[in-house]
């Protein structure tokens, strides 16, 4: 038997100047973080709103764009929707999770971290465990009823994936420092779509 591996996701990973890092850094120490399940979010949940991460939100857009040109999105503009900083200290993790009304997600990656950030899709050999609408249970393995791919990040990492793209953090290891990530969601802007296949549409994203 040989197993094949058909329509791999892709993903884009972006690499940010030290020096953004460098100055975003002891911002997002200073924020106000809330608990999230087990680890914490900024109250902010419009972070990159904020005047005093311009220069980070500026690097994010340029990157976005050269993003909607190599996938030839028919919009005007792909931008952040919501955006906010997670923090995680020793033991924290983060829970697999989408981002619903969105269509892009991102993770900036500012320390160090032992956890591997998790992706996770159902693997239709298997009935997966929570699945409510299976007539037919032949399997009750819940490890194999998903398959696994993990990313290893360094500082400065960025990258960006469907936001149905299912997501999450291993267990922070780290006992010196903690685990900041900055994450946003895109959604396209202007004009979408084409006339012509009855497909256009005009929206704002504020």
């Amino acid at each position: 038997m040989e197993e094949l591996s058909i329509l791999p996701r892709k993903i884009y990973k972006f690499k940010a100047d030290p020096k953004l890092i460098e100055d975003a850094l002891p911002l997002l120490r200073e924020e106000v973080y809330r608990p999230n399940q087990a680890n914490r979010t900024t109250d902010n949940d419009y972070l990159l709103n904020d005047e005093k991460y311009k220069d980070i939100k500026e690097w994010i857009m340029s990157c976005l764009e050269k993003l909607r040109v190599e996938m030839n999105y028919l919009c005007d503009e792909l931008t952040v929707t919501q955006s906010w900083a997670n923090l995680s200290g020793p033991g924290d993790w983060h829970p697999p999770h989408i981002h619903p009304n969105s269509i892009l997600s991102g993770i900036i990656y500012l320390t160090e971290s032992v956890g591997y950030t998790q992706f996770k899709c159902p693997n239709d050999w298997y009935i997966t465990s929570n699945t409510q609408v299976q007539a037919i249970k032949v399997s009750f393995e819940p490890e194999a009823s998903v398959s696994n791919d993990e990313y290893i990040s360094s500082p400065g990492d960025m990258i960006i994936f469907p936001s149905s793209f299912m997501h999450g953090a291993d267990p922070h290891e780290g006992e010196n420092n903690d685990r900041i990530t900055i994450s946003f969601n895109v959604f396209p802007t202007g004009k979408i779509g084409r006339d012509d296949y009855l497909s256009g549409l005009t929206i704002e994203v504020k």
